[in-house]
């Protein structure tokens, strides 16, 4: 019997134009669905939506974990430990000790570390004091994350740790599911040792960048966590007026464009961003998924590339974009080689469900049918509700019948 082969009509095109979508299937971070906290007890309101006492939306949330290197090599120093949430809120909790153990409290009555350059939380104001009211529809807990008003555990969700220290890479845990009655302890932070080219997070510009300059920084992303965009673009503009070598400041600046949809006033801040600081990667990553969005796959293979040669584990997206980018350009060794290092970089929070498309189209190219059909499964695994399910599970059952087929044995001449 011929080998039968596959006509990937129905999937490839939709993985072509992967970069002029959404590259996450959902919001990163957003809050799973779960049922109430072990020792909660939740109520329903006159909407029928389940409520949460106010005493619990106070109780705090404690963590505690510990941090260890890659060859297991002793801690070279006490290491920060941040929590970052969706949103872009970050903020440095607490430090371990030398044995590497650390833990820290979210909510309650805690004493605030001081915020460093790293921190973009300056001028939150503390747990309920800006209202009075804890309960009231934007508050902040004492450790300067702004939440919304909802349950603790509820509220950091959307909220990863992950450990700092210079020349090192770190493991990310996320706290998505972690109740308040939960054991503390979230695991291990491995440090991982990065190349000397490895890139950065944060901008050494910002520590240079003058205090007025900062404050209209700050002052900018406050404003736009509020949805004032207008204004603040206005705030973002003075602060690389009054520090051009801002380069987080420009960073903040295309980002604002391109919420507004100007994406060539976008491209040009992200452009001045990186030549502020060759090492800063976030302006690399939206320039990657500009170009994609464009269908300039040249481009988006140049930028995707060089988060890539920045080490930059943290932005599983650019690996994708790379991945479409080489798609694309015929690549297809390349286009599999990096969709593979972002589903390995995703395998814990799966931000980017759409990699497991690329992968088994390209594992139905070179004719790996079998293969191909357990990536389009695992995708509609992790978004059963998407809208292209039919398309994607009448390919599996084309695939599954022509693996069937192909291992039946040859007739007999």
């Amino acid at each position: 019997m011929p080998r039968l082969r596959s006509s990937s009509a129905s999937i490839v095109p939709a993985v072509v134009l992967l970069a002029a979508a959404p590259l996450f299937g959902q919001a990163a971070g957003a809050p799973p669905t779960t049922n109430p906290a072990r020792g909660t007890s939740a109520t329903t309101g006159s909407l029928g939506i389940p409520t949460t006492p106010a005493s619990q939306m106070l109780r705090p949330m404690f963590i505690a974990g510990r941090v260890a290197m890659e060859d297991g090599s002793p801690l070279p120093q006490r290491v920060a430990i941040r929590r970052s949430c969706h949103g872009g809120s970050t903020r440095k909790e607490t430090f371990t000790d030398l044995h590497g153990t650390f833990s820290f409290q979210i909510g309650g009555s805690q004493t605030a570390i001081t915020p460093d350059a790293g921190d973009n939380t300056a001028g939150v104001t503390t747990f309920g004091a800006a209202h009075g009211d804890p309960l009231s529809q934007t508050f902040a807990t004492s450790s300067g994350i702004s939440l919304s008003a909802q349950p603790m555990e509820q509220q950091v969700w959307s909220c990863d740790v992950s450990a700092e220290l210079p020349g090192y890479h770190s493991d990310v845990i996320p706290l998505a599911g972690h109740h308040i009655m939960d054991d503390p302890d979230i695991g291990t932070i491995i440090l991982h040792r990065v190349g000397p080219n490895a890139g950065s997070m944060i901008s050494l510009t910002s520590m240079k960048a003058p205090r007025e300059a900062r404050k209209q920084f700050e002052k900018s992303r406050a404003l736009l966590a509020k949805g004032k965009i207008a204004e603040a673009r206005a705030c973002a503009e003075s602060a690389v007026s009054l520090y051009p070598a801002y380069a987080e400041g420009w960073n903040l600046l295309g980002g604002i464009h391109e919420r507004e949809r100007h994406m060539d006033e976008a491209r040009a801040a992200y452009t001045r961003s990186v030549e502020a600081d060759s090492k800063y990667m976030p302006p690399y990553v939206s320039l990657a998924q500009i170009a994609g969005a464009m269908k300039n796959w040249q481009e988006a293979d140049r930028m995707s590339s060089k988060v890539m040669e920045l080490d930059g584990v943290e932005f599983p997206q650019a690996f994708f974009v790379n991945a479409v980018a080489n798609l694309n350009l015929g690549n297809f060794t390349s286009a599999e080689r990096s969709a593979r290092r972002a589903e390995q970089l995703d395998a814990q929070q799966h931000r980017i469900p759409r990699v497991q498309l690329l992968l088994g189209a390209l594992l139905e190219r070179k004719g790996e049918f079998q293969a191909a059909a357990a990536e389009y499964r695992e995708y509609l695994r992790l978004v059963p509700q998407a809208p292209d399910v039919a398309a994607v599970q009448k390919q599996v059952a084309s695939l599954d019948k022509m693996t069937a087929a192909n291992s039946q044995p040859a007739p007999r001449p």
